[in-house]
């Protein structure tokens, strides 16, 4: 990588993940018609979703994080967080969706009890990837891609962290990386920012193709820290179409 780069990818691989806050809409200003209660509702019901969505993937991450830095007592007290989330999440959540939500959590816990963090870790991942595809599109404030190459970052850096590494999981697992980058990279307008995650992702790509544990858990870091980055990209370019749009008025 470039030592501009490199330099630019430090600065991100420092941020911390912030995933993707779900979208809140007021409720109708003038209460007093049947209409306007109607919509007041609905907008509250989406907004408490909406929460509970963003909620559960922040507690998902966190356990993959807390087992990644060995923190046993807090990843017990993270996977209690994520009982109770997704009992408040069942009845907005599809049967297969809730059924495989819950066979990962069990997997969480069983793993989680043997002392097998990378098990448990990989368990978080899946449920992480399980909640951003079962939000509602309009929760969303960044693109269903940017939750997706966030996901497949978790996976590589926990497939690479284990003491004996699958090395076919992970070829597969980057695979999935350059699919989800190959779709958000066409809605990276800026172009200083598409060509650093570009290289982000060349570098991983030739670590996997090295069997580099060390370079591939580095390169995903960088893409898990990016998140924040294309957050930030995606919501003032929403912002400015917003503008335009009322200007346009």
């Amino acid at each position: 990588m470039p030592k501009g780069m490199a330099a630019v990818a430090g600065l991100i691989v420092a941020m911390s993940l912030a995933l993707p806050l779900a979208a809140q809409t007021p409720p109708a200003d003038d209460a007093t018609g049947q209409v306007q209660r109607g919509r007041g509702r609905e907008a509250r019901e989406a907004a408490r979703a909406a929460t509970l969505f963003s909620e559960a993937a922040t507690t998902y991450a966190e356990i993959v994080n807390l087992c990644l830095t060995d923190r046993a007592p807090a990843v017990r007290a993270a996977i209690n967080s994520a009982r109770g989330e997704l009992s408040r999440l069942r009845p907005m959540l599809k049967e297969e969706t809730a059924a495989a939500l819950e066979k990962r959590f069990d997997e969480m816990v069983v793993a989680e009890a043997n002392g097998n963090l990378i098990a448990t870790a990989l368990a978080a991942t899946e449920s992480f990837k399980t909640i951003i595809t079962a939000m509602n599109p309009q929760m969303r404030r960044t693109p269903v891609e940017v939750s997706l190459h966030t996901y497949s970052a978790f996976k590589l850096v926990v497939l690479a962290s284990a003491p004996e590494i699958d090395w076919p999981a992970v070829t597969q697992s980057a695979k999935e990386s350059e699919k989800s980058w190959i779709a958000l990279r066409r809605m990276v307008r800026d172009t200083n920012l598409r060509v650093l995650l570009s290289e982000i992702q060349s570098g991983l790509r030739e670590a996997v193709a090295r069997n580099d544990a060390a370079s591939v858990k580095f390169a995903a870091r960088l893409q898990v820290g990016s998140t924040a980055v294309l957050r930030d990209f995606f919501e003032r370019f929403a912002r400015t179409m917003a503008q335009d749009a009322e200007l346009r008025r």
